[in-house]
């Protein structure tokens, strides 16, 4: 009789073992814990770029909804076109900018040379020289350092968007 107590003792200890849980089990975590960690892994699985879902999200959407998916697809049309628009008028603000500033630099540049001018005419001729050369100088180096800013931007420009494409190319290689 002692084997069977033995046994009977033992599968007790077994369902006692059982309906606790081990350390580092699931079920040892706090409920709020074991929603933060689905929520990241499911968050991690369902991840995507771009305004538009994958086309097996968006099916699901519709099926679930019914004209989720063109609403989605609208959407996402509609923040495209606004982007579009806020892009266009930053350059049309930028070139506004720029002719109003060379305008009002041609106007000092030639209120600058008059007073050159009525300088010499009125008898002060060193004085209008050094006025009307330094004018002119000032002008050109405006121009010539204006040209290096320009390449100087436009190799950068064409840096980062180098950078960018090497970027694109290597998550598309890791999508692969």
């Amino acid at each position: 009789m002692a084997d069977e107590g033995d046994v009977g003792e033992g599968h007790d200890t077994d369902v006692a073992r059982r309906s606790e849980p081990s350390p580092g089990h699931p079920d040892d975590e706090p409920h709020s814990e074991r929603v933060e960690r689905a929520a990241r892994l499911l968050s991690a699985s369902f991840s995507y770029h771009g305004p538009m879902p994958p086309p097996q999200m968006l099916a699901g959407y519709e099926k679930v909804l019914p004209g989720a998916a063109d609403r989605i697809v609208r959407m996402a049309e509609r923040e495209q076109e606004e982007h579009l628009y806020r892009q266009r008028l930053t350059v049309e603000n930028a070139v506004a900018r720029s002719r109003d500033g060379q305008r009002f630099a041609l106007a000092i540049a030639l209120a600058v040379l008059l007073v050159s001018a009525v300088l010499i005419l009125m008898g002060h001729e060193v004085a209008g020289t050094i006025l009307g050369s330094v004018d002119l100088v000032s002008l050109a180096a405006v121009f010539i350092t204006g040209k290096i800013t320009s390449r100087r931007q436009k190799l950068e420009q064409t840096r980062l968007l180098a950078k960018i494409a090497r970027e694109v190319d290597d998550d598309e290689a890791e999508d692969d």
